[in-house]
């Protein structure tokens, strides 16, 4: 596997990687949240690019990169959900889940990848949308992904939305 990805993860891609001051397993993992967000490449780019937002600006975010599938993540196999991802995050679980994996309670990236993520992703993650948003709401209930630049702005959902 490490010799696929080294086989494509061309000289370019380490180069752009090294733009932002990232290696190679630092993509990996912002791609790897980046996936388990969106399989949509414009609306992954923009997640990227939001997350990338929020570790720049994090007197703003509270420190928090506040992935929600990082903590589905550190929560493991939910036998009453039959399901490795938690489908409904509450405020205890986010807040409450004690792992170096949940980027509500712990500052940067988490130690490591939480998925395997495909090329669309990878390229999300070293080439993000450039824009001001530090929040979004991923797949709302009209099935859309609404981005902002603010908390009033998210908590109201007047974003922009990408599909």
């Amino acid at each position: 596997m490490l010799a696929n990805f080294a086989k494509h993860f061309t000289p370019a891609m380490h180069a752009a990687a090294a733009k932002r001051h990232l290696s190679a397993f630092q993509i990996v993992t912002m791609a790897s949240i980046v996936q388990r967000e969106s399989s949509v490449p414009i609306v992954e780019r923009y997640i990227a690019g939001t997350y990338y937002n929020r570790l720049a600006n994090s007197d703003i975010v509270s420190n928090e990169l506040g992935a929600d599938p990082t903590v589905q993540y550190a929560l493991g196999y939910r036998a009453d959900e039959k399901t490795w991802w938690e489908k409904h995050l509450t405020t205890d679980l986010t807040g409450g889940t004690n792992s170096p994996y949940n980027t509500y309670l712990h500052p940067g990236l988490p130690p490591g990848p939480i998925s395997e993520p495909g090329a669309s992703s990878i390229n999300a993650a070293l080439y993000p949308a450039p824009s001001t948003y530090l929040f979004f709401e991923a797949y709302g209930k009209d099935n859309k992904t609404h981005f902002c630049a603010t908390l009033d702005c998210q908590t109201n959902r007047a974003g922009v939305t990408v599909n």
